[in-house]
């Protein structure tokens, strides 16, 4: 089963990519990694799941098509949305010329796929058009060993 989520150009990326077109530049633009993302996985689990999803395997295909960025189907938004926020957790000696290390890495807050939730959707993907190609990235939605500790 699939379901494809599109994002469309809204206000904020219109004018912004007239100023691209007519100075050749844009003012700064942003936000939240993976929160496009989110919130398209958030839409397409519950339609997923109102088709029976869960006894077939299912996808969420993400489209762009908004000419101005690529958040919302970049690979890190992805991801992030899938997985929560990368972290790393770092140990700082009490001599710093000793330097610090890495304790322990891993994923944080605000993800949207774990073995209790969104457990309709076997795998997120990013659809682009290069040239005269279509490209898929597939995110398949496997429990992540950290969620077991």
């Amino acid at each position: 089963m699939v379901e494809v989520k599109q994002f469309d150009p809204n206000p904020e990326d219109l004018k912004l990519q007239k100023q691209l077109d007519d100075r050749g530049f844009t003012d700064a633009f942003g936000g939240e990694p993976g929160a496009k993302v989110r919130l398209k996985i958030q839409s397409a689990s519950k339609q997923l799941k109102s088709r029976g999803a869960g006894s077939v395997p299912s996808i969420v295909v993400l489209y762009n098509n908004v000419p101005i960025n690529t958040r919302g189907t970049d690979l890190y938004e992805i991801k992030t949305a899938m997985y929560g926020m990368e972290k790393i957790d770092l140990s700082v000696a009490s001599d710093i010329s000793t330097g610090t290390s890495v304790k322990d890495r891993g994923f944080g807050p605000k993800r949207k796929m774990t073995p209790s939730s969104n457990t309709s959707i076997s795998a997120v993907a990013a659809l682009y058009r290069l040239d005269q190609q279509l490209l898929m990235y597939v995110f398949h939605n496997k429990p992540h060993p950290r969620w077991e500790q």
